[in-house]
């Protein structure tokens, strides 16, 4: 895997993170890479509403934060048609 070029500071995590325009794209790279990352199956894409787009994560997903997320994305989606 070569380095990624979409990596950007998020104040959100407080630490540089790659970013994806969509969850496609992050699962796509999933997809590709988890085999050259450390604990790479392990990972998941989620939507980061400070940065305004997905990042990849370790962490179990959290009930609540997962919840406003969907919302946020239906309403985007929603407003975008």
């Amino acid at each position: 895997m070569c380095k990624p070029k979409n990596r950007v500071f998020c104040p959100f995590a407080g630490k540089p993170k790659m970013l994806f325009e969509t969850e496609r794209k992050a699962q796509r790279f999933l997809e590709y890479n988890a085999g050259d990352i450390d604990g790479g199956e392990l990972l998941r894409p989620y939507y980061c509403v400070c940065c305004g787009g997905w990042h990849l994560t370790h962490r179990k997903p959290s009930y609540w934060y997962d919840k406003q997320i969907k919302a946020v994305v239906r309403g985007y989606r929603k407003n975008k048609k």
